[in-house]
């Protein structure tokens, strides 16, 4: 596939994908990974329909954490009708974490 095509597929992927999330007040980039909370978490989720949607779960201070984060970046970037999502696992998020883990 030349670049040309890649980018066009991109593009309309990410209308697509925008004009179904934009009522979630999250803006979901196609081939980025975007940072979640409590509050965006679950519309996001349910905006994406029957899209795959692959969660991050990690913390500022883990190492193991910190060297994946290049190589999801990587795969958002590689598979484009995936909804690639990161959640800070601190505190305020504790609640999604607790029904996320069932």
């Amino acid at each position: 596939m030349s670049s040309k095509s890649k980018i066009s597929k991109k593009l309309r992927y990410s209308v697509t994908v925008r004009s179904s999330l934009e009522t979630t007040g999250t803006v979901v980039v196609v081939g980025q990974v975007t940072e979640v909370n409590k509050d965006t978490f679950w519309p996001i989720v349910h905006a994406a329909g029957d899209k795959t949607v692959v969660l991050d779960m990690y913390t500022q201070w883990c190492g193991p954490c910190k060297i994946i984060a290049p190589k999801f970046q990587d795969l958002a970037e590689k598979y484009l009708d995936v909804v690639f999502l990161k959640l800070d696992c601190n505190q305020e998020n504790k609640c999604i974490l607790l029904i996320a883990g069932n």
